[in-house]
């Protein structure tokens, strides 16, 4: 008897398919995103001095560390301790599993743990701590044809994703508490604790490249799915903005890396200007939120003049290290 292929089927096949690429493409785009920006702009400036090189840089590769080594534990690797370490400027954890499925997974779980694991502790204690109550999720009903589901998820983009970035980007740049300097400084961590090592690409490229891994893991994906879809449950639309959420509050902690590790960098050579612009920037932001009352906007409103102001130092510096290097190789020769 030939099977009748109804769009409820292709459905049940397509949701958690295109989870399953979006995670990647998402994964891909965080971690190059991470990656280049820390690797380049970030890390050096807080290896500048050791407040930073340690309260920073380090904090935020153990727990990238830690994120590795916890997500083996719990899924079943062993650690080899002779190739497990620690230092200021890098680290690694060598999870070591029998070859087989389980083995496969636990070893992709964990190469795959600080993309997620440090930005959710940080929502877990920034909403926990300040007191604010995100838009939740209250009815995981299952669409059961394609148009449902693409109905259904925009109107969670709509309804839950969009509020709760709303919600956090209003707290995060509200300098009138004094609690956003703790979260911006954990933020930073978060953040840049979340990009991947050479030794994490190798690690999941290696994983990724096996074709039967890929295909159990696809499988795993459509049984949870076809499971969930007989009980009337949506799990595919949660984790999608979940995803989602994660990259926006990775991208968001970058961003604030970057502006810290430039001040930093001012601050190097010259801390009356890198002190300076930070008197400028909530001089002009408590000014601003005097009238409007609105902390992203006031936030924007000092930034802009501010990193104007930061990029003319810069160039100045850079000019005077040029002029300073041309002027010694002409006596030199």
């Amino acid at each position: 008897m030939a099977m009748i292929v109804t769009e409820e089927l292709i459905s049940i096949v397509a949701q958690p398919l295109l989870l399953f690429v979006f995670s990647i493409l998402i994964w891909s785009l965080q971690s190059f995103f991470i990656t280049g920006i820390s690797r380049r702009f970030i890390f050096p400036s807080f290896y500048r001095n050791s407040v930073t090189t340690y309260l920073v840089a380090q904090l935020s590769i153990i727990l990238h560390e830690a994120s590795h080594f916890l997500s083996a534990i719990f899924t079943g690797s062993s650690i080899i301790g002779e190739e497990t370490f620690v230092t200021p400027t890098h680290g690694r954890v060598t999870a070591a599993s029998e070859d087989s499925v389980f083995g496969w997974f636990s070893r992709l779980i964990a190469a795959l743990a600080p993309s997620f694991i440090p930005p959710i502790l940080f929502l877990i204690v920034f909403f926990l701590v300040s007191g604010q109550m995100p838009q939740l999720i209250t009815t995981f009903t299952y669409p059961q044809t394609l148009t449902a589901f693409q109905n259904s998820l925009s109107m969670k983009f709509s309804e839950v994703l969009v509020p709760d970035l709303i919600l956090f980007i209003n707290s995060i740049t509200d300098f009138t508490n004094p609690m956003t300097f703790l979260f911006i400084y954990l933020l930073i961590i978060c953040s840049i604790a979340a990009g991947p090592s050479e030794g994490d690409w190798n690690s999941t490229f290696q994983l990724f490249i096996s074709p039967i891994p890929i295909v159990t893991l696809l499988a795993l994906f459509l049984f949870f799915n076809f499971a969930f879809s007989q009980l009337n449950i949506s799990f595919v639309i949660p984790l999608i903005l979940l995803v989602l959420f994660v990259f926006a509050v990775v991208a968001i902690g970058v961003f604030f890396s970057f502006l810290f590790a430039q001040l930093i960098l001012i601050g190097y050579k010259r801390i009356g200007f890198a002190l300076g612009i930070a008197a400028m920037f909530f001089a002009l932001y408590y000014l601003t939120y005097y009238f409007v009352q609105s902390p992203t906007v006031s936030f924007f409103i000092a930034l802009l003049p501010s990193m104007a102001l930061g990029f003319m130092i810069k160039s100045d510096m850079l000019k005077s290290a040029n002029a300073g290097r041309n002027s010694r190789a002409r006596k030199a020769f």
